[in-house]
């Protein structure tokens, strides 16, 4: 779809509301079974062998998350990866055969979802990583390399890239909420990872990271069309509500079923605004095609 990033943006918040719950000190039956949402950061089920060298808190290693960097993030860099050199194996080919463009650019836009999809995880990870090994540091190169070099690329040919005729506003202000967004979501990763003894000042940061975001989406409305900035603008809003009732429940301990609730409220807003902008962006590509 030529509209999906935006849908990717929405989905996004369901990654960092996921590790949000390494701020919670016991989880009650409401939101426990939240635990088993780990897909929505992407599949990394391969597991390779390490020796414990520092233990991470409870809290993260309930959340299937490890020390050992390449256990944390392997079949979505291998995806990463794989799709990249694709990307470029089409780029060559369109040098010399110019119809074999479209599917280069097609790659080209399929490759950046995919990474803005794993960058959370990549964010978070960075963030936790305590053993020092070959492979650990490899795959934590390679992974901080190409969020970097997609970035980096997004935001010089961001209007050259596959459908964004469709989806950008203004090409200045939508570079600018990117930076924003990469930015508040490496902030909020680094938070949550990093600040463990603290778990409402983690909160705090979060919500303080996604209230500027918010504004920022708010001044620039960085999507074409005025439906997909609301949407977005929703989500990041229930993002933040979400950590709200989990500072909250850590400061009210009496309240912490109905914060509880209020949490899966909070995704369920989440994913019916991913769906209606998904509903919306599948309206648009028909009707403009």
């Amino acid at each position: 779809m030529k509209n999906s990033l935006s849908t990717l943006i929405i989905v996004s918040n369901l990654q960092i509301c996921f590790l949000g719950l390494t701020s919670i000190e016991g989880l009650n039956p409401v939101n426990q079974a939240i635990v088993n949402a780990k897909p929505v950061l992407g599949y990394d089920g391969v597991d390779f062998e390490s020796e414990k060298q520092e233990e991470l808190s409870f809290r993260v290693t309930s959340l299937g998350f490890e020390e050992n960097f390449a256990n944390n993030l392997n079949i979505m860099l291998f995806v990463c990866v794989g799709s990249g050199m694709f990307t470029l194996f089409f780029y060559l080919a369109q040098l010399k055969k110019p119809s074999m463009k479209n599917a280069f650019k097609i790659l080209q836009r399929e490759t950046m979802l995919i990474v803005f999809f794993t960058t959370t995880n990549t964010f978070f990870s960075l963030s936790i990583f305590m053993e020092i090994t070959v492979m650990n540091l490899v795959f934590a190169c390679v992974a901080g390399a190409i969020v970097l070099f997609q970035v980096a690329h997004f935001l010089v040919y961001a209007k050259e890239y596959f459908g964004m005729e469709n989806t950008i506003g203004n090409v200045n202000f939508f570079r600018a909420f990117i930076a924003v967004f990469v930015v508040s979501r490496l902030t909020s990763c680094v938070i949550l990872g990093t600040v463990q003894d603290e778990p409402e000042m983690a909160v705090v940061g979060v919500i303080a990271s996604e209230g500027i975001l918010i504004m920022i989406l708010c001044v620039l409305r960085p999507f074409l069309h005025l439906i997909c900035n609301l949407l977005v603008i929703f989500g990041e809003m229930l993002s933040c509500f979400f950590f709200v009732s989990i500072y909250t429940m850590e400061g009210m301990k009496e309240n912490e079923w109905t914060c509880g609730w209020m949490m899966i409220g909070a995704l369920c807003g989440i994913g019916v605004a991913g769906v209606a902008n998904l509903g919306y962006s599948i309206y648009k590509d028909c009707t403009s095609s």
